[in-house]
């Protein structure tokens, strides 16, 4: 199996809730890093966090944007749809029911068919905008939130 069929067989299989399948991707100890979200090891934290999504946001899919592959890696950029309205905590966030639309790339490495590493980025900040957290990007909220950090280096400064 080709790292990009590998990458590609184990986000379908994510996209379809089919934890069995998606971890059959994976090697034992493989590690799965989501930048600023969770940095965990297959399959038992990789099955958690399959699960977790899941039952945070039970229709999301993903969908695949495209792929470059070199030697054992493959980076495949996606694109996640779905609604933040499950049983369920996301990183310690109740659900919302707001509507999700994320972009992020997962970069996996293969080793003799299966997933050893995975470096993944999503868009954490479009996360937290999409379900209130943070104000939407413009908006009257944000610059007012923007003005208001700004003041603390300025503060900084004068006690100097």
């Amino acid at each position: 199996m080709t790292p990009e069929q590998a990458a590609r067989g184990y986000i379908e299989s994510f996209s379809e809730h089919d934890v069995g399948r998606a971890l059959a991707h994976w090697a034992r100890g493989g590690r799965q890093h989501v930048r600023g979200q969770i940095d965990t090891v297959a399959p038992d934290g990789v099955r958690e966090q399959i699960e977790a999504l899941i039952a945070a946001a039970p229709d999301f899919r993903f969908e695949v944007v495209g792929t470059v592959s070199e030697g054992e890696r493959c980076a495949l950029h996606w694109r996640l749809r779905g609604h933040f309205n499950g049983s369920a905590r996301l990183y310690g966030v109740r659900p919302t029911g707001d509507r999700l639309e994320l972009e992020g790339v997962d970069i996996f490495t293969v080793r003799d068919g299966l997933i050893v590493a995975n470096d993944a980025f999503s868009d954490s900040m479009e996360f937290t905008r999409q379900i209130g957290m943070m104000p939407p990007r413009g908006s009257r909220r944000e610059r007012f939130f923007t003005a208001l950090f700004n003041l603390r280096p300025r503060r900084r400064r004068r006690r100097g």
